[in-house]
């Protein structure tokens, strides 16, 4: 009898057990790509992609060439938002370690800026005379479609061209980092705690390495892998974060302006259902959104 009641109940335990893992298995499960699963999806994307080849006349009218200098941009607005992060926190201005969208933003803007316009400075001088100043601000002409959750950074992209637009004659002088903030300060009329996180010196320590990155960058002949390594190294980038953006350069540069929104759009999505941090993920989307105005900054 003793016997028989533990059969009975091993094999009720186990009827459970199966129960549970089919409920489990049978439930939908969201955001659930591991980082391989993410470096795999875009690797193909890419792979899909990889024959086209984008027409290329002059320097800055050279898909590849302008990618180049934008990569700088969005290099300088991932480590922006990392380094106002930082900032902000170290400073104590926020709470509990949770920055808030507009620091981020901020730190992303002006970042890029910084990247992109000190990448620009070290170009040879022929080259930099061959860009043509621009009259208007130039925008991309489509929307670009991004999730809801990342809708406080819709912008991003054109404060960062607006920002390089209204310090453009600046940017020959040799202060940029300070002048970048002051302008973006003032112009977005920014709050106090994102004032004093950008006008830190903590935030403008981080602001000089990328301006030296930069630098070593353009000098490179434009080795994105090299430049996202000097990133990975200062603590302004994660590695899951390097793979993806070696990945997402290599993707723009064989899509050119014709897959430009279409190569972004599917690096947001993929990145926001991936299992990056929440952090990860809006730091990442800020530069993909910086790529997709900066592209038209820097085309002639």
């Amino acid at each position: 009898m003793k016997n028989s009641f533990i059969k009975v109940g091993s094999v009720l335990i186990a009827s459970i057990f199966f129960f549970v893992a089919c409920s489990k298995e049978n439930e939908p499960i969201e955001n659930s790509a591991t980082n391989e699963d993410l470096i795999i999806s875009l690797k193909n994307y890419n792979e899909q992609n990889r024959k086209y080849t984008p027409k290329c006349d002059g320097f800055w009218d050279c898909a590849t060439r302008i990618v180049a200098v934008a990569g700088s941009d969005v290099m300088g607005a991932v480590g922006g938002a990392v380094a106002v992060k930082e900032a902000a926190i170290s400073l104590n201005l926020v709470s509990g370690g949770t920055v808030g969208t507009g620091v981020l933003i901020g730190g992303a803007v002006v970042g890029g800026a910084t990247g992109s316009a000190v990448a620009y400075q070290a170009l040879p001088k022929a080259e930099k005379e061959a860009k043509e100043t621009k009259s208007i601000l130039p925008t991309n002409p489509k929307d670009i479609i991004i999730p809801g959750g990342y809708s406080d950074f819709r912008d991003v992209g054109n404060n960062h061209n607006y920002l390089l637009f209204i310090s453009y004659k600046g940017i020959e002088g040799t202060d940029i980092d300070s002048l970048l903030v002051d302008d973006y300060i003032v112009d977005r009329k920014v709050d106090a705690i994102t004032s004093k996180a950008l006008k830190s010196s903590e935030f403008k320590v981080k602001q000089n390495l990328m301006e030296q990155f930069s630098q070593r960058y353009t000098a490179s002949g434009f080795d994105f892998e090299s430049l996202t390594s000097e990133y990975l190294k200062a603590s302004l980038i994660t590695s899951d974060q390097k793979q993806v953006l070696d990945l997402f350069i290599t993707a723009v540069k064989n899509g050119g302006e014709e897959r430009l929104n279409s190569t972004i759009e599917y690096y947001i999505s993929t990145v926001d259902k991936s299992s990056l941090s929440t952090f990860e993920k809006q730091s990442l989307i800020s530069g993909f959104l910086v790529m997709s105005q900066s592209y038209y900054y820097w085309k002639n």
